[in-house]
């Protein structure tokens, strides 16, 4: 009988100690707005240089992973955001800020 009782309210003391859960929604929009803004300065910047961007959809699509794969300094990790590899990024390297850098600097696109 005393089991009973307390599992209630050690279940209701847990319950008010947890903090209360931020809305999921306003952190969806937050995430959802700051990728639209992000690819929206990865166009704006790929149509000012020297890259076509039609012909490189798929490489400017992959801006984000693409720049925490140079953040991280692993090839690896840039190489793979692209299905195509150092194929389909090499002709493309223009087109993301320090792309074309890395690239040359670890001899991937010679």
């Amino acid at each position: 009988m005393r089991f009973s009782a307390t599992l209630p309210l050690l279940t209701a003391a847990l319950a008010l100690a947890s903090p209360s859960p931020k809305p999921a929604t306003n952190a969806m929009a937050r995430d959802a707005t700051t990728t639209v803004n992000e690819m929206t300065a990865a166009i704006q910047f790929a149509a000012q240089a020297d890259c076509d961007v039609f012909q490189c959809a798929n490489v400017v699509a992959s801006t984000a992973c693409i720049a925490a794969g140079i953040a991280s300094g692993m090839i690896e990790a840039v190489l793979a955001c692209v299905a195509s590899g150092s194929t389909g990024i090499c002709p493309c390297a223009a087109c993301i800020p320090g792309l074309n850098d890395f690239l040359a600097n670890n001899g991937i696109c010679t």
